[in-house]
């Protein structure tokens, strides 16, 4: 009797896992970043620069839209800013947080766009140490789940830039 109660408790057990496993694959699979439209935007950084050399990073975001958009925020991959700082944002930021789940590292902006208004988001930034740096920038207009993503390289040398 005692071995039947321990194989229902079993099998009950594995369904119950089975459920919650396909319950959250299922919340995962239905979050899914949307890519923003009626925005142009546009990155510029150097390919390579002098390690502990300051440089910027600019984000260009052009509304092309009817109606007012914002610019929510501009997250960078933890793996670009492994040993590169962020010294300053023009336009300051309002908030800036590390988004560790996604390895990302959020700058909120809430900046809001015009019909074909233009602004440049420049990041000031300096590496620390030598190396390749790559990593995705997502812009995110809106809110947080609309964003589009450009990717990010930097090379970091005594002799980069040069």
């Amino acid at each position: 009797m005692n071995r039947r109660v321990l194989m229902g408790c079993g099998i009950a057990l594995f369904i119950s896992i089975c459920v919650l496993l396909g319950g959250i694959g299922a919340i995962l699979i239905g979050f899914r970043s949307e890519e923003p439209t009626d925005v142009v935007i546009d990155l510029t950084a150097p390919e390579s620069v002098p390690s502990g050399e300051p440089f910027a990073v600019e984000i260009e975001i052009t509304n092309v839209y009817t109606g007012v958009q914002i610019l929510d925020s501009i997250d960078i991959s933890t793996r670009y800013l492994k040993n590169i700082s962020v010294n300053s944002t023009t336009p300051t930021a309002t908030d800036e947080f590390d988004v560790p789940f996604v390895q990302f590292y959020s700058y909120t902006f809430e900046e809001e766009l015009s019909m074909l208004e233009s602004m440049t988001v420049v990041f000031e930034m300096v590496g620390e140490e030598e190396g390749l740096f790559e990593g995705d920038v997502d812009v995110c207009i809106n809110k947080a789940s609309s964003c589009q993503t450009i990717e990010l390289s930097t090379i970091i040398g005594t002799t980069a830039g040069r």
